[in-house]
């Protein structure tokens, strides 16, 4: 989007009514949030929601005791939005991110729906590998040998998943 286009415009315009939701509704939004775009918005763009992404940016000003956290708003469709309701919202962006990298954050780009066709055991699969930082490989592994000691009737702590995830990825 160009600065000074008419796009540009109604952008910052979304934004700054969203930006001010919070205080309007006496509410917070946090990473994995959704919320409905304006009429006008939808018309102009075609997106019906906005889900808020956490950028992994903070800092801790002075004299304020918790972190300051930076969002993204993430334009999504019905459909998109029906998922994350009946899913899960931080394996739909890391879909997303996968299909679109950063362009997932344009309005302006003119997308189809994008909806994972991954069953619960496979998006259970893709956000431990996101979580973990694994490859299918290195996770299939894992599952192996959290199977094999759940047989065993053995504990599995997240201090034994940990070593298992070091081991693993030596």
């Amino acid at each position: 989007v160009e600065v000074c286009s008419e796009e540009a415009f109604w952008l910052a315009g979304e934004v700054t009514h969203i930006s001010k939701y919070p205080f309007r509704e006496d509410t917070w939004l946090e990473a994995g949030h959704t919320i409905n775009a304006s009429k006008d918005f939808k018309e102009r763009f075609g997106y019906d929601y906005f889900a808020f992404w956490d950028l992994e940016l903070s800092f801790r000003p002075a004299d304020i005791e918790d972190d300051v956290h930076f969002l993204a708003l993430v334009p999504l469709y019905e459909e998109e939005r029906e998922w994350i309701v009946k899913n899960n919202s931080i394996a739909f962006m890391y879909h997303l991110y996968d299909v679109y990298g950063d362009k997932m954050f344009c309005a302006d780009l003119p997308r189809e729906v994008c909806i994972p066709d991954w069953d619960e055991e496979e998006q259970s699969a893709q956000l431990l590998m996101r979580f973990l930082g694994l490859n299918e490989e290195t996770l299939a592994d894992l599952l192996e040998r959290m199977e094999e000691a759940e047989k065993n009737g053995e504990e599995i702590t997240y201090e034994q998943l940990g070593m298992w995830v070091q081991e693993l990825q030596e």
